[in-house]
């Protein structure tokens, strides 16, 4: 006798349930073969769907391994208010460092593939270093005149072009060294 068949048809997964599963699978992918491996194809095949759908949401690699890390390793705030620009300006770059330290691989090919994406991690950087000089101000520590915007990217600027030619995170000298060296004397009057 023939068994009845009991299991139901499968059903397509759609909307944030679908693209849970491809994230964790690009995440997967990520952790087990780095950036450089990193595949559609087997991404979609991990996550049992289709290249086709993986691309009708993200254009490139670069867009998706975007979306997982946002989603598997968000930013998180910079706490950077110790009370001296100094110090909030070298927990920013350290923080800069880490996220290096921990995605070199990902990073690296993200400033090459989709430099708009670097532009986002920027905005976030740059906002936190805006900050960091209005409260300065506010303490009395730098004067309240307008500084140019070149000078207030230069240390996000330079400590990421520094890691991004030596292909290593920044040390606490190097950070000290950019904080010290070039960013603080540039906002004497």
């Amino acid at each position: 006798m023939a068994s009845a068949r009991t299991t139901e048809p499968s059903r397509r997964r759609r909307g944030t349930l679908l693209e849970d599963a491809i994230l964790a699978a690009a995440w997967a992918e990520l952790i087990e073969g780095g950036y450089g491996a990193l595949r559609m194809e087997t991404v979609a095949s991990r996550a049992n769907t289709s290249k086709a759908v993986l691309y009708r949401r993200w254009a490139t690699r670069a867009e998706l391994v975007l979306a997982s890390l946002r989603r598997h390793a968000p930013a998180t705030q910079v706490t950077s208010d110790t009370g001296a620009l100094r110090s909030d300006v070298i927990a920013i770059l350290q923080w800069l460092s880490d996220r290096y330290r921990e995605f070199p691989d990902v990073v690296r090919g993200l400033m090459v593939e989709l430099p708009d994406a670097e532009g986002e991690v920027s905005q976030t950087s740059l906002d936190w270093i805006e900050a960091a000089l209005q409260r300065a101000a506010e303490r009395g520590e730098i004067a309240t005149r307008a500084i140019p915007p070149r000078i207030v990217r230069l240390p996000l600027e330079l400590a990421r072009y520094e890691m991004f030619v030596t292909r290593r995170p920044l040390e606490g000298e190097d950070i000290a060294g950019i904080v010290d060296g070039v960013f603080l004397p540039l906002l004497q009057p």
